[in-house]
């Protein structure tokens, strides 16, 4: 599964388009650290220290509660809970 690579599923650029508007800022014009086509590969050696969630703006347990750098913790330790907290966001 898309989780068990270490994977999350990132939105269209649509989404990100909007939300920049909101946030009165401009979209990414390349793909940030760990981005790759629509995913977020979390086993991103520069995603280590990054305090943001998954996704902005997304209502996921994962996105809420969890940061980018504490997947990436879990996923390097082979923890069972960042495959969860993976599919969680995935759905």
């Amino acid at each position: 599964t898309v989780a068990a690579q270490g994977l999350a599923i990132t939105f269209p650029v649509e989404l990100d388009a909007i939300m920049a508007a909101a946030a009165n800022t401009p979209p990414r014009a390349e793909p940030g650290p760990g981005q790759q086509g629509g995913k977020l590969n979390l086993r991103d050696s520069e995603l280590r220290k990054d305090g943001r969630p998954l996704v902005e703006g997304c209502t996921c347990v994962a996105c809420q509660r969890h940061t980018r750098a504490y997947i990436h913790h879990l996923l390097n330790t082979r923890e069972m809970l960042a495959e969860v907290l993976l599919n969680t966001h995935n759905q």
